[in-house]
């Protein structure tokens, strides 16, 4: 049983390396007093989340992109 274990543990993970994938993130801004409802319209393009920064400050992305061009085109239309 023992000399399974690392047997195990290796084969785990060669597993996950072989199951690696890229997504794209966009850096929408960083926002004062921002509020989730302030991002209501921009969530029909992406997963919106946020990072609590200090002094009422928060960073807010839109991810879930698989494809870089299209992240690209998300991030000039925001620009717009």
């Amino acid at each position: 049983m023992r000399r399974s274990l690392p047997i195990l543990m290796a084969l785990l993970c060669l597993s996950f390396l072989g199951y690696s994938q890229k997504f794209y993130t966009v850096h929408v801004g960083t926002f004062v007093n921002a509020k989730s409802a302030d991002f209501d319209p921009i969530r029909q393009l992406g997963f919106v989340h946020s990072y609590p920064m200090d002094g009422d400050l928060t960073q807010v992305f839109l991810g879930g992109y698989d494809d870089k061009a299209k992240a690209q085109k998300i991030a000039n239309d925001l620009k717009v």
